[in-house]
């Protein structure tokens, strides 16, 4: 099991890119294959689109990543508290539709008051034979 990494940058679209490359870069070094660290880049970039969404400018995404042998957990957040979220009918909608079809676990939840996306891409399960 590798060490968890936490990454935060500034809650604006221009810094997606750093979130979405360190991911990947993550991702690769552990066997998740190539389509699936693409698929996990997608998936990253849909739910921090989704969390600036909420308009909290002059705030900050805050990720985890926590990889192990089975596969990595991207946490991601937006340092904004609200009382509640998901929004009802948030699960109905296309950008999620999109990311969980990309990952093989996906959630939305609130920690400590801030908005969470969960995101679990596993590894490639090695051939039996």
């Amino acid at each position: 099991m590798e060490t968890p990494i936490s990454l935060s940058v500034p809650a604006e679209t221009g810094y997606v890119h750093v979130v979405r490359s360190v991911t990947a870069g993550v991702a690769a070094r552990l066997a998740i294959g190539f389509d699936d660290v693409d698929d996990l880049r997608i998936a990253v970039t849909e739910a921090c689109a989704r969390l600036l969404s909420l308009g909290t400018a002059g705030r900050r995404l805050v990720i985890g990543l926590s990889p192990a042998d089975d596969g990595l957990t991207v946490a991601i957040e937006i340092d904004a508290e609200l009382a509640a979220w998901p929004f009802e009918g948030s699960r109905e909608t296309l950008a999620w539709q999109v990311i969980s079809g990309l990952v093989d676990e996906a959630s939305e939840e609130l920690r400590d008051g801030r908005p969470t996306i969960v995101l679990t891409k596993r590894t490639v399960s090695p051939d039996p034979r």
